[in-house]
């Protein structure tokens, strides 16, 4: 059975890291309750995990020339701050 579930990305750095079962379809990141989430498909059976790499930019910010999926928005602090969430799928 698939079930989707959500992952807070707790950190605002370029680089994030995020640990999710290893066939996991990433869908979606936006904000929730404030904070910065990504949400994703899997099976509940799957007990193997995976690091997926992803990366969180500001509006303004460079963003690098590696090959990225967009995954969405984040409108925090009442949208002062963006951030835009990129899987890295190199």
């Amino acid at each position: 059975m698939k079930t989707i579930f959500k992952e807070i990305i707790t950190s605002t750095a370029d680089r994030y890291n995020l640990q999710i079962p290893a066939d996991a379809e990433l869908l979606y990141a936006g904000e929730q309750r404030g904070e910065i989430c990504v949400w994703f498909l899997t099976d509940t059976d799957t007990v193997e995990k995976r690091s997926a790499r992803l990366r969180v930019y500001g509006t303004g910010h460079k963003v690098d020339e590696i090959p990225l999926r967009y995954l969405g928005s984040a409108h925090l602090e009442q949208g002062l701050l963006i951030f835009h969430v990129f899987e890295d799928t190199r």
